[in-house]
């Protein structure tokens, strides 16, 4: 019985994924029985995989032909990316309910929220990883910085200010690229998400510094914020 053309296609896909992988192998080595980076076609797309701790950039000339898109692929967030190459914006409705457009006749998007330490922000689709993290940062009354790192591909949200005093409560359609979330109704009565903090292993709670002096032969317990603590005389 003759092959189909899907089984022709796997017998192709297969062939090239081998080559590939023997080209892989003998540039960046292997581990054990597996090499330090492979190649895998599925769906008609190629992709790519490596070690943990280890980062990859494919980009080629044939990029779409490939199926690695128009920028090639990483194996790590692009920050320059924006919000909406990877997640979908819901069209913005007016108060009839109706698809709202600009002058131009393009669809306008509902912008994705966060509210931070009851700090609120707004991103479009346009607004890229690095800007999103940057206007963050950049606020002083959020109380938190966040940074990302490609080697281990995940966000790092840390309260600016130290001891019990810092905290971190994010709301919002965005909350999940900090962590896991659970759905909470806010005081309008909509449904939005909240970065699961307590309990989480992710999250460590500050504490403050505590220790015991002797003053002018009185004992004394003292509480700071910080480990910087300065006495008189």
């Amino acid at each position: 019985k003759d092959a189909t053309k899907e089984q022709k296609q796997d017998a192709i896909n297969k062939a090239v994924e081998k080559k590939i992988n023997e080209g892989l192998e003998k540039s960046f080595g292997k581990n054990g029985d597996k090499g330090n980076v492979t190649a895998e076609i599925k769906d008609g797309k190629l992709s790519f995989a490596v070690k943990k701790g280890d980062t990859l950039s494919v980009k080629s000339d044939a990029n779409q032909v490939l199926g690695l898109g128009e920028d090639g692929v990483t194996s790590y967030l692009n920050v320059n990316k924006k919000l909406g190459d990877f997640m979908e914006f819901a069209d913005k409705l007016d108060d009839q309910g109706n698809v709202m457009k600009d002058e131009a006749g393009n669809v306008l998007k509902q912008p994705k929220t966060l509210n931070i330490n009851g700090q609120e922000f707004s991103f479009d689709e346009d607004t890229t990883i690095e800007g999103l993290i940057n206007q963050i940062n950049g606020n002083k009354e959020a109380g938190v910085n966040i940074s990302y790192s490609k080697l281990t591909n995940q966000f790092s949200i840390t309260a600016t200010e130290t001891g019990t005093s810092g905290r971190i409560d994010v709301k919002g359609d965005l909350a999940g690229l900090f962590g896991e979330t659970k759905e909470i109704t806010d005081d309008d009565g909509n449904k939005t998400f909240e970065l699961v903090t307590e309990g989480s292993d992710k999250f460590k709670a500050g504490t403050d510094a505590q220790l015991t002096v002797e003053i002018n032969g009185e004992e004394m317990k003292l509480t700071r914020s910080s480990n910087t603590i300065d006495f008189d005389g």
